[in-house]
């Protein structure tokens, strides 16, 4: 039998949840259960447990920058921007190539009021990777354009001489 649709998105997330916590109590030191299992609590709406899982897979290994991005997301989402930063800044330390990472530090320096700093961060996400379409957008909202690299790619795009 094959689930679809509201099915796969209630019912399979709660089963690999349960899969994640299994192997994690055969193998307490099994970093990847703790990270995919905090990646389904947080696609769930728990935040506090996905920054729980995240943490623990930080104590088994301090140089895994994606736990480092994913506790940050959670914990800007709950509104803890000072906190997103720190888990922001330790990511990139380790893996300093990830635009995703630089538009998420952005997101949380935009939500603190630091334009200037999330305009940095969204023109690094967009020089990592010039596809990246959130990126432009929020440079859009914070320059409105005024940016060199908006600016460059207004003129690109006809809507600015």
């Amino acid at each position: 039998m094959f689930l679809t649709g509201l099915h796969t998105a209630v019912i399979v997330p709660h089963l690999c949840e349960k899969g994640y916590s299994k192997a994690i109590a055969l193998n307490a030191s099994y970093v990847d259960a703790y990270y995919n299992r905090g990646l389904v609590l947080s696609a769930l709406g728990d935040k506090p447990g996905a920054i729980a899982d995240y943490t623990q897979v930080i104590r088994l290994d301090r140089n895994f920058a994606a736990a480092y991005n994913n506790r940050g997301l959670a914990l800007s989402d709950l509104g803890d921007q000072k906190g997103a930063i720190d888990d922001f800044n330790q990511a990139l330390q380790i893996n300093p190539g990830r635009a995703n990472t630089y538009f998420n530090r952005g997101l949380a320096l935009f939500r603190i009021n630091n334009d200037r700093s999330a305009l940095a961060d969204y023109t690094q996400a967009i020089q990592l990777n010039p596809s990246y379409a959130k990126a432009y957008a929020k440079e859009w909202e914070i320059g409105q354009g005024r940016s060199p690299i908006c600016s460059k790619r207004l003129v690109y795009l006809g809507l600015k001489e």
